[in-house]
């Protein structure tokens, strides 16, 4: 049984106001997308496992350069991103090559650089154990409204989840999702939505609130403060 980590990076840094793709932005002296790369390799480090890093075309120098400067000695191959998530996700199976009955996928954005061991340790287990896709998911704690034209109602809070990554899912069965039955559509905004829409199951596993997900500045700062707080113990 191998894992497969595919972790995408598409991002070009427009919404961050960075003339730096997010996932190259320093937090706490590495790049955003190394912790994420290192989290991953840590927590497969007992298990048959390969890790691809999804990039544009334009992001593979630079990411040849980081893994120099850092001496990442991880191995890991690199693919190229398509034009969505979707398209990248498609692209890091194609990369990964054969898969056998009973491996695993997991799919984690790289600029969720702070997914710890035990997470990524959980979603695995819970594919294997459920024979279903696994996704970590977090309480809200806003408020939520529905938003029809320039009308708008409240929702209820209780029946909702934040959904992170990685996500979990058999191989065999992700990648006869993505190449065989789920055409793209923008609807397809993760990999538990296209295992659905191949009429599979998910199920849900705690999701751990510090797995931030880098889009502004502030969550750079917040991120930085939960790494303190962790070597602070």
């Amino acid at each position: 049984m191998k894992t497969f980590a595919i972790i995408v990076a598409g991002g070009s840094g427009t919404r961050f106001g960075s003339a730096v793709p997010k996932q190259f932005v320093s937090l706490a002296g590495l790049p955003v997308m190394l912790h994420s790369v290192l989290a991953m390799h840590d927590a497969l480090s007992d298990v048959d496992h390969d890790i691809i890093v999804v990039l544009p075309a334009d992001q593979h120098d630079t990411w040849r350069d980081i893994v120099a400067q850092h001496r990442v000695t991880v191995p890991h191959s690199v693919a190229t991103g398509g034009a969505t998530r979707y398209h990248s996700v498609y692209n890091g199976l194609d990369a990964a090559g054969a898969m056998q009955v009973g491996d695993v996928v997991l799919v984690h954005d790289a600029v969720r650089p702070l997914a710890t061991p035990a997470l990524i340790r959980t979603v695995r287990n819970a594919v294997i154990d459920s024979r279903h896709a696994a996704v970590p998911v977090v309480p809200l704690t806003d408020s939520v409204r529905r938003v029809t034209g320039a009308a708008t109602v409240a929702v209820d809070r209780k029946t909702l989840v934040a959904v992170q990554t990685p996500q979990g899912c058999d191989a065999m069965q992700l990648r006869h999702a993505y190449f065989d039955l789920v055409p793209y559509n923008d609807t397809l905004t993760d990999d538990a939505s296209v295992i659905e829409a191949a009429g599979g199951t998910v199920v849900t596993v705690p999701g751990d609130p510090s797995n931030i997900k880098i889009t502004h500045h502030i969550d750079l700062a917040t991120a930085e403060a939960i790494i303190k707080s962790r070597q602070n113990g």
